[in-house]
């Protein structure tokens, strides 16, 4: 089966992606990757993603 893959940053963009793709994919065939940045991120950006 086929899988869908959503790049998200934390931003509005890619919340708006995650969930447009949620809401017409089962989780099952959803992947979300994000870039980690180690040092160079915010914890609230962490946070914020690991929410999504």
């Amino acid at each position: 089966m086929s899988k869908v893959i959503v790049s998200i940053s934390g931003g509005k963009d890619g919340t708006a992606a995650l969930l447009e793709i949620l809401d017409k994919y089962p989780k099952k065939d959803i992947i979300v990757i994000t870039a980690d940045c180690q040092d160079a991120e915010f914890d609230i950006n962490r946070q914020y993603i690991d929410y999504l």
